[in-house]
C-alpha cells in the first residue's frame, strides 16, 4: 500500500512539474521574450505560447472550480466562458499591448459587415456537404487500416467525447437549447476565429506563402481538436475558414461559416440527422 501511494504521489509530482515548466515556458513566449517585430506582426512563438497558456490555465481553473465533472449545461457554460475569456484576453494583450498594433490587424473590423455575414452564411452552407464527404472518406480510410467496425466505433467515441453532444442527447428545455446555440454558435466561433484565423493564421500569412499558411493553419486547427476520424473534415473546414479570412481581411465571414457549421451539428444531434 505504501509503495502504491508513493508511486501515485511521485506521478502527481512529475505532472505538476511538467505543468509548471510548460506554464513558465508559455509565459516567457508571451511576455518574457523580446517581441519579434521583423514581420511587422506577432510571431509563431506567441501563437504557441497563447495556445499552451490558455489550455493550462483552463485546466487548472476548471479543476479548481470542479468544472467538467458532470455533463451539465452550467458546467459547459462556465467552461466555454472561461476558455473564451482567457483566449480573447491573451490575444488582445499580444496584439494591442505587446506589439502595439490596432485591432484591424487581427480582423476585428470590416467594411460592409452585413454583406460579409451573408457571404459567410452562404459559404457555411456549402461546407456542410464538403464536411460530410470528408468524414465519409476519413471513415473509409480508417476502415481500411483498423477495420470498419473499429473505425465506426472510434467515430462514435469522438462524438461522445464532445460535452455538448452528450447534453443534447439528454432532456433539454427550449431555454437550454437557446443557451447552447448562443454559446456554440456565437461565443465559440467568435473566439476560435479570433485565435485560429486572426491570430494564428495572421502570423503564418505574414511569413509564408498564402497556400502554405492556409494549409498549415487548417492543420493546426484540426490537430488542436484531438480527433482522428474528424481530422479530415475539420481540416477541410479550416481551409475554408482561412481562405474566407484571407480574402476579406475580416473575421465576419469566417465567424458566420463556423456558426453555420456548429448550428447544423446541434440540429443533427437534436433531430438525428445523418449528415
Amino acid at each position: 500500500m505504501r509503495r502504491t501511494t508513493s508511486s501515485v504521489l511521485d506521478g502527481a509530482a512529475v505532472w505538476y512539474l511538467v505543468f509548471l515548466v510548460l506554464l513558465v515556458g508559455s509565459g516567457w513566449l508571451l511576455a518574457g521574450r523580446p517581441p519579434k517585430r521583423e514581420a511587422g506582426i506577432w510571431g509563431l512563438g506567441e501563437v504557441l505560447g497563447a495556445i499552451t497558456a490558455v489550455s493550462l490555465l483552463t485546466i487548472a481553473i476548471a479543476q479548481g472550480l470542479a468544472l467538467g465533472r458532470s455533463d451539465s449545461l452550467p458546467d459547459l457554460t462556465a467552461a466555454v466562458l472561461l476558455q473564451s475569456g482567457l483566449t480573447v484576453g491573451i490575444v488582445l494583450y499580444v496584439v494591442a499591448i505587446r506589439y502595439r498594433l490596432p485591432l484591424p490587424s487581427v480582423g476585428l473590423v470590416g467594411r460592409d459587415p452585413l454583406r460579409l455575414a451573408a457571404v459567410g452564411i452562404a459559404l457555411g452552407l456549402v461546407t456542410i456537404p464538403i464536411s460530410a464527404v470528408a468524414e465519409t472518406i476519413s471513415l473509409e480510410i480508417a476502415g481500411m487500416v483498423m477495420g470498419p467496425a473499429q473505425a465506426e466505433r472510434l467515430n462514435e467515441l469522438e462524438h461522445a467525447a464532445v460535452p455538448v453532444e452528450r447534453i443534447l442527447q439528454g432532456p433539454v428545455s427550449a431555454g437550454d437549447i437557446a443557451l447552447i446555440v448562443i454559446l456554440i454558435c456565437g461565443v465559440v466561433p467568435l473566439t476560435e476565429e479570433l485565435f485560429f484565423r486572426g491570430f494564428a493564421f495572421g502570423a503564418m500569412r505574414a511569413r509564408w506563402r498564402r497556400t502554405t499558411a492556409i494549409l498549415a493553419s487548417a492543420a493546426f486547427f484540426a490537430a488542436v481538436h484531438l480527433q482522428l476520424i474528424h481530422f479530415l473534415p475539420i481540416l477541410a473546414l479550416g481551409v475554408v475558414l482561412a481562405y474566407a479570412y484571407d480574402r476579406t481581411g475580416s473575421l465576419v465571414a469566417p465567424v458566420m461559416v463556423h456558426a453555420v457549421n456548429n448550428l447544423v451539428a446541434i440540429l443533427s444531434t437534436l433531430y438525428g440527422w445523418n449528415l
